[in-house]
Parts: structure tokens; sequence; C-alpha cells
């Protein structure tokens, strides 16, 4: 039992110095005045816009491109309406069957008055 622990613990011990040591040796490649080619390109973004002024809720005009809408966004809108009209839908219709079903009980029981539903 003691040399599981002794080996879970050499293990984490060894996991968090690769973590530690590696990610310094990884960002140090590459020669040092050499400009860092970028990771990925954003076509909804323009190359000589600030990214401060085009992301935002209310971007400003000049920023974006043609490709900021289509099909698939709209396609997905759709779904997501449509399943939230669903719901909806089902939330309705079990709260008018349980309604119309506690009815049906207090008028069976009595003449449905306030008093006789409170007992």
């Amino acid at each position: 039992m003691g040399s599981v622990k002794l080996r879970l613990l050499a293990l984490t011990v060894v996991l968090c110095c690769s973590l530690l040591f590696g990610a310094q040796a990884a960002a140090s490649v590459g020669e040092p005045g050499e400009p860092i080619a970028p990771i990925a390109t954003n076509d909804f973004i323009p190359e000589n816009a600030n990214i401060g002024d085009c992301v935002s809720s209310l971007p400003r005009p000049g920023c974006g491109s043609e490709s900021r809408s289509d099909t698939g966004q709209l396609l997905t809108f759709g779904v997501l309406l449509a399943g939230t009209v669903f719901i909806a839908w089902r939330i309705v219709r079990s709260v008018r069957q349980r309604e119309s079903a506690t009815g049906q009980e207090v008028a069976a029981e009595g003449d449905g008055s306030a008093d006789e539903r409170m007992r």
C-alpha cells in the first residue's frame, strides 16, 4: 500500500515538473528577433483595424466581413427557436392538464368554493 502512494507521489512530481519546465522550453524555441507568425486568421476582423474597436457587442462600422452571417448561423438560430417554442408548449400543456385534473377533483368533492379548496 505504501509503495502505491510513493509511486503516485513520484508520478505527480514528475508530471508537475514536466508541465512547468516543458512550457518554458517550448516558449523559448526560435531566434530572439524573429517575428512571430499568427496562430490563426479571423475572417471577421479586418487586418488593419484595432481589435478593441471590432470585438464588442456593438462593433463600429468597417469591422467585420461579408461572411458574417451565413446559412449555418440562421439554421442554428432556427433550431434554438424551435427548441424554445417546444419547451414552452410542453410546459403550457402540462400546466393545463394539471389544472384540469385538479379542477375535476375539486368539483367532485364539493361545489368548488375557495373554502373547500383550502381544506
